[in-house]
């Protein structure tokens, strides 16, 4: 994987790094610079916030994992539904 380096400023994006540990994110142009050193010069850090991000997507965003939660929400929606 390869590690992300994303925008702080968005809390949807901010929330899935600090989840996957897959990443570093800047709110500002000088923890972007700062960031952007830190994952050129600390490849183990690179390699390591890479390889947590690769799992956290596998994890949770595969295509069996998404069609499974869309079908239990589907079968919420209908059981909800029935009972009205």
């Amino acid at each position: 994987g390869v590690p992300v380096l994303l925008n702080g400023r968005s809390p949807v994006l901010r929330g899935h790094c600090q989840r996957s540990h897959g990443g570093l994110y800047y709110d500002n142009e000088e923890e972007f610079v700062e960031a952007l050193r830190v994952l050129r010069e600390d490849r183990a850090l690179a390699r390591q916030l890479g390889q947590q991000g690769a799992v956290y997507v596998q994890e949770r965003y595969r295509w069996s994992q998404v069609t499974q939660r869309y079908v239990e929400f589907l079968k919420e929606m209908h059981s909800c539904s029935s009972r009205t």
